[in-house]
């Protein structure tokens, strides 16, 4: 399956991979946004903030959450030479699933940058906040994947 074959819905057949344990998610949402837009981060944040308010994930965890899925999408607007960026957030009792998917080829790196500069540190900050991060080339995009555990 390719990234534009996620990016556009074209999933069926290919089931949802469920943890060892088999949690079942509580909620799931997916957000197509426009590929080129300063704005997409910010609106990216502010759903995944309601979605977690709508679940009653408050505090230090949904801040968290908000800042990986802020980054991942920031990530991929700088990066990628996307129309449109999918993200999609997956909750269950106990962990958050974020998936940002983009049309870019490139495989950023997360190697920390110098103290005076201004700009690079976001997937570090993803990696530190984040139980598990990936990226991984999905044909013609990117896929940037992490998860947190919570509770």
């Amino acid at each position: 399956m390719t990234a534009t074959a996620i990016q556009d819905g074209q999933t069926k057949g290919h089931g949802v991979a469920h943890s060892p344990d088999d949690h079942l998610p509580k909620a799931c949402e997916v957000w197509q946004l426009p590929g080129r837009s300063r704005w997409s981060p910010r609106e990216a944040r502010n759903r995944a903030v309601e979605l977690c308010r709508s679940q009653g994930l408050e505090g230090e965890t949904a801040d968290d959450l908000a800042v990986i899925v802020t980054e991942l999408t920031t990530n991929a607007i700088v990066h990628a030479p996307s129309d449109t960026v999918c993200v999609s957030v997956i909750l269950d009792a106990c962990e958050a699933h974020v998936l940002v998917i983009d049309q870019g080829c490139d495989l950023p790196s997360s190697n920390m940058q110098p103290e005076d500069d201004e700009h690079g540190r976001g997937l570090f900050l993803v990696e530190e906040l984040s139980d598990r991060f990936v990226r991984l080339s999905a044909g013609d995009g990117t896929v940037a994947w992490a998860r947190m555990s919570f509770g």
